[in-house]
């Protein structure tokens, strides 16, 4: 038994697990398709050409679904969910002003149209022909 083989097997078990794992729940068909069909054909062509090497391989894959299982029994299951909400920055709704600075800032604009409105009316006045 070559422990290259089953050292090999073994890591890409333990990611297609942990990466599987992981998948959001209503895209786990997309994971199996994208992810664990292929590698469990490429094994199994590894097989069928390789028989000698199958005491390996399956070593490598017993061993990754245990690190697996553990993983998952010890940290993995404690995860948040995976999110397809994405937050962008500044679509977060602005904090309502208080009722005193609304009132403030009315006063404010109110100030700015009268001397707009004078301005212009002295503009006005300057501009009329004589």
């Amino acid at each position: 038994m070559d422990a290259q083989v089953v050292f090999n097997v073994l890591i890409v078990t333990v990611l297609v697990g942990v990466v599987a794992l992981r998948v959001e729940r209503r895209w786990w068909w997309v994971g199996v398709l994208a992810l664990v069909a292929p590698t469990l054909c490429l094994l199994t062509f590894w097989l069928i050409f390789n028989l000698q090497d199958a005491p390996a391989l399956l070593t490598g894959v017993l061993g990754g679904l245990a690190v697996v299982g553990a993983w998952w029994f010890i940290w993995g299951r404690k995860l948040a969910p995976t999110e397809s909400n994405i937050k962008v920055w500044g679509q977060d709704a602005a904090p309502k002003p208080k009722p005193s600075q609304l009132q403030a800032e009315i006063d404010r604009l109110r100030a700015d149209k009268e001397q707009l409105e004078a301005e212009l009316k002295r503009l006005r006045g300057e501009d009329t022909p004589r």
